[in-house]
């Protein structure tokens, strides 16, 4: 299939890329991540920074990033409303062909936009396009680089979703560069743990996504990020939404229930939506059942002296 052709968007007289920073509190970081989009060697793009109530100096940032730049733009909400609905109003509010969301305590290469938007133009079948990472510390100092083909070319939808649940099934992906009208195909990020891999697995199943052998992300690891800062699942599921009540240890039969809800909607034939469920229900197993078993023989390795602990 293919998408729109950037044609009729520039003829629009608006800009090509919409880049969304969500951020709540994010003064450590945030004013590095924007001079890093400020250097982008492609400029056709506006910057929309939701602030999601902060109390810090993040407010600060962000305004004088929109005073000296017209291409950035600042909002600040008056309370928290959870990570999901930060995302989603900035979704909500692209004009552009082009939409990516930046975590504020990240850092693009400069090269990073112009290399994805020359493949999505280059190929309209791509629904998105991302490059490897590369892991930074607090300081900015490198970690180590993601190697891993992250790619979803495959030919059907099953394969596709199956490549990122079974191969990795990791998250970064979310911010990688897509088409806007296929973002707003989907349901968006929802309001719950995990909500960005249901995300994930709908734009699997409507297009292919190319990942591009330079590591041109750079992905902070810090004690603030939020995934350790909110230890408890309890806390990480508050994140995505303050009002949410789900349980701790519903979180893996919710998201499977999403899944299969979110594959029955579908425009699948009967055979294709079957695959995909049987790579949900494998992958459920696999997360329930699997892994804890061998995590426990592992251990009663270890314990036993059958096994060292850093053997693998």
């Amino acid at each position: 299939m293919k998408w729109g052709s950037a044609s009729s968007w520039r003829e629009s007289g608006v800009a090509l890329v919409t880049i969304g920073v969500p951020v709540f509190n994010g003064e450590n970081y945030l004013d590095e991540a924007l001079a890093s989009i400020h250097r982008q060697t492609f400029t056709d793009f506006v910057v929309q920074i939701s602030d999601n109530g902060s109390s810090d100096r993040t407010p600060d940032i962000a305004q004088s990033w929109a005073a000296k730049d017209p291409r950035f733009m600042s909002e600040r909400l008056d309370e928290n409303r959870g990570a999901s609905a930060n995302f989603n109003r900035l979704l909500a509010r692209c004009t552009t062909q082009y939409f990516r969301w930046h975590a504020h305590d990240d850092v693009m290469h400069p090269d990073l936009l112009q290399v994805c938007v020359d493949e999505l133009q280059r190929d309209e079948s791509l629904i998105g396009c991302t490059t490897q990472v590369q892991f930074i510390g607090p300081d900015g100092g490198p970690l180590e680089s993601d190697i891993r083909g992250l790619s979803l070319m495959q030919a059907s939808p099953s394969q596709r979703m199956g490549q990122f649940l079974l191969k990795h099934s990791r998250c970064d992906a979310i911010f990688g560069l897509y088409r806007t009208e296929v973002l707003r195909r989907t349901g968006q990020i929802p309001p719950y743990r995990g909500g960005d891999q249901v995300t994930l697995c709908e734009l699997a199943i409507l297009g292919p996504r190319l990942e591009l052998a330079r590591p041109l992300l750079l992905l902070r690891e810090h004690e603030a990020r939020s995934m350790r800062a909110h230890g408890s699942s309890d806390e990480i599921t508050r994140w995505f939404d303050p009002g949410s009540d789900l349980r701790i240890g519903s979180v893996l039969a919710h998201l499977l229930r999403q899944k299969l809800v979110m594959v029955n909607a579908q425009d699948l034939s009967f055979s294709q939506k079957l695959r995909c469920k049987l790579v949900l229900y494998w992958w459920f197993l696999r997360q329930s059942v699997v892994r804890p078993v061998k995590s426990w023989i592992k251990g009663a390795l270890v314990r036993t002296g059958l096994r060292s602990g850093g053997a693998r």
